[in-house]
């Protein structure tokens, strides 16, 4: 949920393994898998207590060293994100839109009557995914234009997908940081505002997070698009 951008190689590996051996993945999340990481002791010897950032997952993207001129520094060896995820961190990487309908009859929008074009206002937010994967049977559920501020587009596309793994299970990407804002509204919240300002708890993202869930559970890929 939410923000999940560290990630170790074993991490990787480990999850990527997962998934081909049939576990399913929901990313209610955004900039997933970007900074790969080196967790290691602290001073008193605790293990996996302090990590820096060692390389980022995926090719060297100049359009990303430009927004953040730190990332040139680093070896570009590590896996390619959007294999695990099924999109990638693209720049300019931060950005607000509406999380827009792509594809309403697909099973993810069962119950919704969201048509083509329609969306839930202001729910992509701070950072997002696109570039889908080229992997067969993956569908972009949502994609629209990302903004640096209401009318003020930013030249960025988030891409939410939707695709079967290897044994029918389930891997969700949400392509927003701020999914969980379109879920609930626990005492004490404060909603974010930049960008674009999410509306706080909706139908469409709790019906939608339902029926992802509901497929993960039952352990199978809806034959239905």
């Amino acid at each position: 949920m939410g923000h999940d951008e560290y990630y170790s190689l074993e991490m990787f590996n480990h999850l990527l393994a997962a998934a081909r051996e049939g576990l399913s993945l929901g990313f209610f999340s955004g900039n997933s898998v970007c900074g790969r990481v080196d967790p290691r002791p602290s001073s008193s010897g605790a293990p996996n207590r302090v990590f820096g950032r060692i390389d980022y997952f995926g090719p060297r993207d100049e359009g990303m060293i430009q927004r953040f001129p730190t990332m040139s520094d680093f070896p570009y060896q590590s896996p390619h994100e959007r294999d695990l995820v099924g999109a990638r961190n693209v720049p300019p990487c931060t950005g607000g839109a509406d999380w827009t309908c792509a594809a309403p009859d697909h099973w993810v929008f069962a119950g919704t009557r969201l048509k083509q074009g329609e969306g839930i206002a202001g729910l992509v937010g701070w950072e997002f995914h696109g570039d889908p994967a080229p992997i067969p049977g993956l569908t972009v559920v949502a994609s629209g234009p990302t903004q640096d501020a209401p009318g003020k587009l930013n030249g960025g596309t988030f891409t939410a997908t939707v695709h079967s793994g290897p044994r029918a299970n389930v891997i969700f990407n949400a392509s927003t940081c701020w999914w969980g804002d379109g879920l609930s509204e626990p005492p004490g919240y404060v909603r974010p505002s930049v960008y674009t300002s999410p509306l706080g708890p909706d139908p469409h993202a709790q019906r939608i997070t339902q029926n992802i869930l509901d497929a993960m559970r039952r352990g199978s890929f809806p034959n239905e698009a």
